[in-house]
């Protein structure tokens, strides 16, 4: 920046003022005179400078003081007063008054002492006028503004006038103001303390000077250095320059000493700056780390030849320096005498610095003087680095490196450092020597790989010699890292040893190789360790794959492995299941209805709490298809990581199998059930046919032969036949369903029944009931009793009827099917072959779900009272179950009920039947039957019978006696009951046959019993009467065997 010249204005003005001016230093000695003082009394500047008033002319002028002192309290205490003086020399007098100002303090104090006389000759007039003619042209031509005011008696403050040059720096024609108040010429300044420094000139004299005046208005802005002194009583005189440039230079100069001095105050290294003044060095800086280093501030403090200074005692007295072996210095020695008085150059030196506190810090110093052009210093400047860290750290290091070579010498690990770039060996412990067996032989620092690789051998880990070039330390010495190489070792005894290889170089801080070094610690032991791992993991691996079961590892509720049986049961790669969840392959819900996810992962917290847990489980299969699953899941502890072992079992075959069994079981259950009833069934109807047989009989007796229809018992008899044949009818169905009653069993084709049957059944149902049939057109046969069969299908019928009320659809369908072993095995009463189908389903309500397994069930019913017997779906089981056939059942409540009944086929031909021939009946009366029942009621009416129709007859109450008759007499006929005491009928008749060879039987029974019928199935060539019987019946039967 360019700097402004300034003008030297004050000495200008000094030499110009009207009126003399004496300026005294503290001693009285005379420090300046102006023209007009030397005018006045008559002496000269090169007499009077620098000499004591009272060793000058000038003593005249204190000579009420007798000695400098006493003339320096004076002027100090009267500061601003008017003092009367007298002056006489020769025929020269003078008096006045002087008014005595100070000006700066300490030692750059001064007195002004304005002279102004009073009473003086033509002479001083003519000098006196002579000078304010060349003070006025002075300030005319003067760069530097002037203003004049006059302090009037009422305390104002009046401008008086200016010179051309304030015109020009404040821009305005001050004669406008002339005879205006301060405060009015410039509004500015009155709220300042400047026009009362003004008035206070004026009246008590003196002078003021400052920089920091500011003015600014709509005319004047800018910034002054104002003077301020007092040219006669009562008057002001105001120098001022224009200093905005010099202002702003200044700042920013001030703006850039700041920085620097911020810089090098926060600098990291230490800085003292010493100069030179009026021959003594002085510290002139110090910085934050100079002062943190010694532990004091000693700025402005000298510094000696002695190197202590003359403020020793606060500063350098405590503080001791020591060279770098730790010997104290002398003063003389200290670094800042080295440098500020000797002026010596110095090059980063270490000392240490003893502070007073008794702290100790390594310093490294380095220092240059500033000398002036005739080599004399006239500066210096000292920088600091405190190296205590980096001492203690040389320290550390040489501690750690000491410990380094120890670790390195024992460590059992073998290690091997050789130099770079020949190879030559500088450093090997003992447990290398040990792992390369060479204990034995001398040591090998400095020698070569090549020349001391004789004693073992080293191997690749697939057998093949290391060449030498490729070894790890060559590598390491050509720059290449070799990371964790296993090699084998083969020593001079054959002892093989395994190590591993890490070849590092070693490079300095510039990238500079210095060495190789191999690290190989002996794994001998890991190694075989690693091999058995390795083995046994080979078998528990095989073992993990070749499980029957499912096996997988669970983390973090995620699938981590898994064997190929687990792949197999989820029908998934284990790509598609390692890192994926154990709910993706499952249904959202299980069936107990909670959320498959939720379910699995609270499994497999729980699991991970130490607890086994063992549950069943749905997967699903990528097709869609449920599989059951049993799952274990158990925690184990893997390198301290917890994992899950899961176990999965496909059950979904044995689920199958279970569900068979337990439909079996029910089935079986309930066919054991039925069976029983059954057998009650069977016995009561066997009780009650014997009942009915005689209220049957004497009833139709009764009305056939002994009641007129206009009789009045007549009705009440033929209401007892009524419903003893209802009772006969209701034991029939007894019978049926306990597969008791006898079949006439023959070959069809059940396409021709049904379709035949149809015929009537048509006309039995409602008419918004439709029948539709599907027959297969290659049926097989089977055997059957028709009227069973057509009392199937009536049965079945009237049940779909009832189903629906509002009408619907009968289908009757057949088919041939085979049976296989798993159908067998889900229902025990099958046998695997071939069958016939008959199939008849309905659009009904269907049969609610809970009471699906009662309707076979004689008795049951949902009629309501009096509605139905209950035995219709009961016949229909028992005779199918006599045909040694199968019915299943499917109903679905507001879909239709299905009945499919499996008939077994046989390999015969359809026989066409032979018309009935009409019996001719021989004559009754040659013929002699034998009767044979033990029930007494039934005896005594079928013997009257029997007598009506014209036959003989002999009544035995028992098999015995039956036989003792036979055997007293001979009969056409044995009329025999099949089932009583002692024996069968079938028993009696062998006997009586024995002793009446060519007898005719005819038996009468409630139900065989297995006795001339096997499942129902008549023997050939037996006649059989079914009890109840009426005449008609026996009579029909009678006339069949006579016939």
């Amino acid at each position: 920046m360019k700097s402004v010249e300034r003008p030297d204005f004050f000495k200008l003005f000094f030499e110009n003022l009207a009126y003399p001016v004496l300026v005294l230093s503290p001693d009285m000695s005379v420090f300046l005179i102006n023209p007009s003082f030397g005018a006045l009394f008559k002496c000269l500047p090169e007499k009077t400078l620098q000499k004591s008033v009272f060793d000058t002319g000038l003593k005249a002028l204190f000579n009420s003081f007798h000695d400098a002192e006493s003339l320096a309290n004076f002027l100090h205490s009267d500061s601003g007063s008017a003092i009367p003086f007298e002056y006489e020399e020769g025929f020269n007098f003078l008096s006045g008054y002087y008014q005595v100002n100070e000006i700066g303090t300490g030692a750059e104090l001064l007195y002004v002492l304005e002279f102004h006389e009073t009473s003086h000759g033509s002479a001083s007039s003519f000098i006196s006028n002579h000078r304010l003619d060349a003070f006025r042209n002075v300030l005319n031509a003067s760069p530097m503004g002037f203003h004049l005011y006059i302090l009037r008696g009422d305390g104002r403050l009046v401008f008086i006038g200016g010179n051309p040059a304030a015109d020009k720096m404040l821009k305005l024609d001050h004669s406008r103001y002339i005879g205006k108040t301060i405060e009015e010429a410039f509004p500015n300044l009155a709220g300042t303390e400047i026009p009362d420094i003004y008035r206070k000139i004026a009246k008590e004299g003196g002078i003021w000077k400052t920089e920091s005046v500011e003015y600014k208005d709509d005319k004047i802005d800018g910034a002054f250095e104002v003077f301020a002194f007092r040219t006669l009583p009562n008057h002001t005189a105001v120098m001022f320059l224009e200093i905005s440039e010099r202002k702003r230079i200044e700042e920013e100069m001030g703006y850039t000493k700041n920085l620097l001095e911020s810089v090098i105050d926060q600098n990291p290294s230490g800085i003292i700056i010493a100069d030179r003044s009026d021959g003594k060095w002085r510290i002139g800086y110090i910085n934050k780390e100079a002062k943190r280093i010694f532990g004091v501030d000693f700025i402005g403090h000298t510094v000696s030849h002695d190197g202590l200074g003359d403020k020793s005692n606060s500063v350098f007295a405590n503080i001791k320096i020591y060279d770098s072996t730790g010997r104290l210095l002398e003063p003389s020695e200290f670094p800042q005498h080295r440098v500020f008085i000797q002026g010596e150059t110095l090059e980063w030196m270490d000392y240490i610095v003893e502070k007073a506190q008794g702290k100790r810090v390594n310093v490294r110093i380095s220092g240059v003087p500033i000398r002036a052009e005739d080599k004399t210093p006239v500066a210096g400047m000292l920088v600091l680095m405190d190296t205590t860290a980096n001492v203690r750290q040389q320290e550390e290091l040489k501690y750690i490196g000491r410990l380094l070579e120890g670790v390195f010498e024992h460590d059992s690990t073998p290690m091997l450092i050789a130099n770079y770039p020949d190879g030559v060996i500088i450093r090997s412990n003992d447990a290398c020597r040990t792992i390369l067996g060479v204990e034995d032989e001398p040591s090998f620092i400095g020698l070569t790989l090549n020349s001391i690789q004789k004693s073992w051998m080293d191997y690749y880990i697939d057998g093949n010699p290391i060449p030498l070039n490729d070894h790890p330390l060559s590598k390491a010495l050509r720059g290449t890292r070799t990371e964790k190489e296993i090699i084998r070792i083969v020593c001079k005894d054959g002892a093989e040893r395994w190590a591993m290889v890490d070849g590092i170089p070693i490079f300095d801080e510039k990238g500079d190789q210095l060495a190789a070094l191999i690290v190989f610690p002996d794994i001998t032991d890991l190694k075989l360790t690693q091999d058995s791992l390795r083995e046994s993991e080979q078998r528990y691996k095989q073992l993990f794959e070749s499980a029957s079961d499912g096996i997988a590892i669970i983390t973090g509720n995620y699938f981590a492995e898994c064997n190929k049986r687990f792949s197999e049961i989820l029908g998934r790669p284990r790509s598609e299941i390692i890192g994926h969840a154990p709910e993706e392959f499952s249904p959202a819900k299980q069936p107990d209805g909670m959320d498959s996810v939720e379910k699995a992962h609270a499994f497999i917290s729980e699991s991970l709490t130490g607890e086994a847990q063992y549950f069943e489980w749905i997967h699903s299969k990528p097709n869609g298809k449920l599989i059951n699953t049993e799952v274990s899941l158990s925690r184990y502890e893997l390198y301290g990581e917890f994992y899950v072992l899961a176990i999965l079992r496909d059950v979904t075959d044995r689920k199958k199998m279970e569900t068979a069994l337990k439909q079996s079981e029910e089935q079986l259950r309930q066919s054991q059930k039925l069976e029983s009833i059954g057998r009650l069934a069977g016995g009561i109807a066997h009780d009650l046919n014997n009942l009915l047989t005689p209220i049957l009989g004497y009833s139709d007796l009764l009305l056939t032969a002994e009641l007129a229809a206009d009789n009045p018992i007549y009705e009440i008899v033929k209401n007892i036949m009524e419903a003893a044949e209802r009772a006969k009818s209701l034991t029939q169905q007894l019978l049926a369903f306990g597969r008791k009653q006898t079949l006439q069993m023959e070959v069809v084709c059940i396409n021709n029944v049904v379709e035949n049957f149809i015929k009537i059944l048509d006309r039995m149902l409602r008419e918004n009931i439709t029948i539709k049939t599907h027959f297969a057109k290659d049926l097989k046969n089977i055997e059957c009793d028709v009227a069973q069969i057509e009392q199937v299908v009536l049965n079945l019928s009237i049940n779909s009827q009832d189903a629906m009320p509002g009408g619907g659809i009968i289908v009757i369908e057949t088919k041939n099917v085979y049976l296989d072993e798993m159908y067998a095995q889900t229902h025990k009463d099958v046998v695997p072959g071939n069958y016939v189908m008959l199939c008849i389903s309905d659009t009904g309500q269907g049969i609610p779900t809970d009471i699906q397994e009662q309707v076979f069930e004689p008795f049951f019913t949902t009629k309501r009272k009096g509605e139905g017997t209950g035995l219709g779906l009961s016949t229909v089981y028992g005779i199918i179950k006599q045909h040694n056939g199968h019915l299943w059942m499917y109903s679905e409540p507001g879909k239709g009920t299905t009945m499919k009944i499996y008939f077994p086929l046989v390999d015969k031909d359809v026989l066409d039947k032979p018309k009935p021939k009409p019996a001719e009946v021989s004559g009754k009366k040659d013929k002699r039957v034998l009767l044979a029942e033990d029930n007494t009621t039934v005896r005594e009416m079928t013997a009257e019978l029997l007598k009506r129709m014209g036959y003989h007859v002999e009544a035995a109450d028992s098999a015995r006696n039956a036989l003792e008759i036979a055997s007293n007499s001979a009969f056409d006929l044995l009329l025999t009951d099949v089932i009583m005491p002692q024996m069968t009928g079938v028993e009696l008749y062998k006997m009586v046959n024995e002793v009446r060879p060519g007898i005719k039987v005819l038996y009468m029974s409630g139900y065989t019993d297995n006795v001339i019928a096997h499942h129902g199935v008549l023997d050939n060539g037996v006649s059989f009467l079914q009890k109840p019987f009426t005449t008609q019946d026996l009579e029909e039967k009678l006339n069949k065997i006579f016939g």
